[in-house]
């Protein structure tokens, strides 16, 4: 196997595109068949060595053509939502072009190599994904294209342009959110910091201190800094909760294994547009943070969900929701989910804040810390206060990893009240 084939086909294999071994050994029919595939391609090599010298010419313009076309790309470059289009339109447009091309040389190797790599190219899903992203944030931000394009060199007339095809899909939004919701028309102003309910009144109440969780003997000496965020129902944020080294492991052990985000077990919907994955206790990174949650928090981890490590995409958000379970699934997973345990994994340059509609309460995004808040009252009812929701990526790219705590043996814990209202 050659150097191109063994690229392709190891870059395919890490993204998870799996591929049927045909197993010609095992059949001696499609041995033959091989036999007469061997003739027919050194008949069409045979061709080719004769035309691709003059095709080869045709080749080095489309080259020279496709390198001064071709911007310098970045990250920052790829961050931006509108550049970002922008991107995907070049690469789908580029390698399209260059497929053209390839297609009328006789090079049957490449043309199956081009083939096989196409399936990790961008195509017009990927285009109408980002389009999407486009709309939803300008929707929830208030933003009009001359606010989106500052800066991006007099680039209104593509925008125009742009702006007509995403119309076309405003109205396939998914029928589950309504944004009349008085709950959604706060969390589009919540999302522009435009209702946050924090009071001077509820600010006194607000405290920072430094806690060893109740005794921990891993925290005696190495205590953790606590910040009220709200105080009822009550929000903490843990600061320096996670190192950047740690943040980095999650990342790698997470990148190859990362599947379209489900609002529930099997369904995929667009109101939740991220990747995510679960990620196992038996690496000893994810078990030493899934400890030192249990450290911080006092609540066992025997019955809580493994580490989920989710990326949000350009756009990226996940509309006002609750934690909990059904009721089917809370008799499987041990009891519904009792809290939830937000890891922060990067810093966001605008938007992606995580906001709770009910009660007023907007977290920013700050890599390196996280946040606690309880889904269940202490009576064990719902507490619909915790509606909240992760507000649409503008610029920067999102990393969170997320701790669903589940209900039982929290018992001696978190102690259950006798009132509805606890």
């Amino acid at each position: 196997m050659d150097g191109w084939r063994w690229l392709i086909l190891t870059f395919l294999a890490l993204q998870g595109i799996g591929f049927t071994n045909t197993e010609y050994y095992s059949s001696t029919e499609q041995m033959i068949d091989l036999i007469a595939l061997d003739k027919e391609l050194q008949i069409k090599f045979e061709l080719y060595i004769y035309k691709e010298l003059e095709h080869v010419q045709a080749l080095f313009r489309v080259l020279r053509h496709v390198k001064n076309t071709i911007p310098a790309i970045s990250e920052t470059f790829i961050s931006n939502p509108l550049t970002a289009y922008k991107f995907i339109e070049m690469l789908i447009n580029k390698w399209n072009l260059i497929e053209e091309h390839i297609s009328q040389s006789p090079s049957l190797e490449f043309i199956e190599y081009l083939d096989m790599a196409h399936e990790m190219l961008p195509d017009e899903e990927d285009l109408f994904g980002v389009a999407l992203g486009l709309f939803r944030v300008q929707e929830i931000y208030n933003l009009y294209p001359e606010d989106v394009i500052r800066n991006q060199h007099n680039e209104a007339a593509w925008f125009q342009q742009l702006e007509y095809r995403i119309h076309q899909i405003t109205h396939e939004a998914d029928p589950k959110v309504d944004p009349r919701e008085p709950s959604n028309q706060s969390y589009q102003a919540m999302c522009r910091w435009e209702a946050n309910r924090l009071s001077p009144q509820r600010q006194k109440m607000l405290f920072c201190r430094y806690s060893n969780g109740g005794g921990n003997p891993h925290l005696i000496y190495s205590p953790m800094k606590e910040e009220d965020e709200w105080d009822n129902p009550r929000i903490i944020r843990y600061h320096n909760f996670i190192t950047d080294k740690e943040i980095d492991h999650l990342k790698k052990v997470a990148k190859s294994k990362l599947q379209r985000s489900e609002t529930s077990p099997n369904i995929i919907s667009n109101i939740r547009v991220s990747k995510s994955a679960f990620l196992s206790e038996e690496d000893q990174g994810v078990y030493d943070v899934t400890r030192r949650i249990e450290d911080v928090t006092g609540l066992d981890m025997e019955t809580a969900e493994p580490l989920q490590v989710a990326n949000y995409g350009i756009g990226g958000h996940y509309s006002p929701h609750l934690d909990l379970l059904s009721k089917e699934e809370e008799e499987i997973r041990h009891g519904n989910r009792m809290a939830t345990f937000q890891i922060y994994m990067s810093d966001v340059e605008l938007g992606g804040a995580t906001v709770f509609p009910t009660i007023g309460a907007t977290l920013k995004i700050q890599k390196g810390s996280a946040v606690l808040w309880y889904n269940l009252l202490y009576s064990g009812e719902h507490d619909v206060r915790s509606l909240h929701a992760g507000c649409p990526v503008y610029l920067g790219n999102k990393w969170i990893a997320t701790k669903w705590i589940h209900g039982y043996g929290q018992e001696f814990r978190r102690r259950c009240s006798l009132s509805e209202l606890d």
